[in-house]
C-alpha cells in the first residue's frame, strides 16, 4: 500500500488536492477496494474483474492486492475440502 499512497503524492495533479480532500478520496478508494472484495468472497465478481476494478481504483500499483484474491480462493478450497471430508 505505501507503494501505491507514494505514487498518488508524487502525482501532479494529487497536489494541488488538499489534506481534506486527499483524505476523501484515500477513503473512498478503500470502501471500493473493500466492497470489491467482499463481492469476490461472496463470488458475485470473478478473478479477471476483481483486477479490472482494482486497476481502474489504484492504477498500475493494483497487482499488490491481487494477491488477496488468490488467498481468498485458497482459503475457500481449502473450506469446501474440508466440508467435502
Amino acid at each position: 500500500m505505501h507503494e501505491i499512497s507514494s505514487e498518488f503524492e508524487d502525482n501532479p495533479r494529487s497536489r494541488l488536492l488538499t489534506k481534506e480532500d486527499k483524505d476523501e478520496l484515500a477513503k473512498e478508494r478503500y470502501d471500493i477496494f473493500k466492497w470489491v472484495l467482499a463481492h469476490l468472497i461472496r463470488s458475485n465478481v470473478e478473478s479477471e474483474k476483481y483486477e479490472d476494478l482494482l486497476r481502474c481504483v489504484f492504477g498500475n500499483k493494483a497487482y499488490l492486492m491481487f494477491y488477496v484474491d488468490r488467498i481468498v480462493h485458497m482459503v475457500t478450497n481449502f473450506g469446501k475440502s474440508i466440508f467435502k471430508d
